[in-house]
């Protein structure tokens, strides 16, 4: 087997954190000619190597010599079974769409970095245990803030730090409980009741001090809400 050169090795690591050889140049200072320079083994011992592990997020040993360990997203363990895993708030743009956990590693550079500033790194993966899990897309999260609390007696609401199980693979219908984007990057995901009728749709909070949001073509539903803790919806 051919041994892996550092371009092999910055490669498989850009190709994994999803990013763009463009993205990786702009981080490190160089343009994206000259970092595809790199990939394609044409610089040997680039000067810009401690740049190019950071955003990486592999040690300078290990890019330029192969010595020491890999990242450790390169070696992302399956998820337990019977197991969900619990995205932070500000990493579900993340997730959603590449069922990675490998990518939540490298999540704090770039756009998403420069728009969610406590969007760190995982360092550690927390997992949920959760009955009768569907398929590998299921995920979880944490409620954030009270724009699902509702004010009337009896009703149900959710309140910050409550757990919700997501399953991406489930079709909204109207009245669920549903995980969506709207807007550009700088938008945080949104936790709302799908409601569609009469023709019409639109995102609607619990707690009425939170406007209704009209659907519109930028909102995507990650995924409807299929358990509140240990509640089934």
């Amino acid at each position: 087997m051919m041994r892996m050169k550092l371009s092999d090795r910055a490669k498989l690591c850009r190709e994994k954190l999803n990013l763009t050889q463009g993205e990786v140049a702009e981080f490190i200072g160089i343009s994206q000619p000259s970092y595809q320079r790199l990939e394609k083994g044409g610089v040997a011992n680039p000067r810009k190597i401690d740049r190019l592990a950071a955003v990486l997020k592999a040690s300078p040993e290990w890019l330029k010599f192969g010595t020491g360990n890999p990242p450790e997203y390169l070696n992302i363990p399956a998820i337990p079974a019977g197991k969900v895993p619990l995205i932070p708030w500000e990493l579900i743009k993340i997730w959603h769409g590449h069922y990675d956990i490998g990518l939540l590693m490298g999540a704090d550079v770039f756009e998403h970095k420069k728009a969610h500033a406590n969007a760190n790194a995982l360092d550690k993966i927390e997992y949920i245990s959760i009955p009768n899990k569907q398929n590998a897309k299921q995920f979880a999260v944490r409620v954030k803030g009270d724009s699902m609390i509702s004010p009337l007696p009896g009703k149900r609401s959710f309140l910050a730090n409550d757990i919700l199980i997501i399953d991406p693979e489930v079709s909204p219908v109207s009245d669920n409980f549903v995980i969506a984007l709207h807007g550009n990057e700088k938008t945080e995901p949104l936790f709302a009741q799908y409601i569609a009728y009469a023709g019409n749709r639109f995102l609607k909070p619990l707690n009425p001090q939170y406007p209704l949001i009209p659907w519109d073509e930028s909102i995507q539903i990650c995924g409807v809400v299929v358990a509140h803790l240990d509640i089934l919806i």
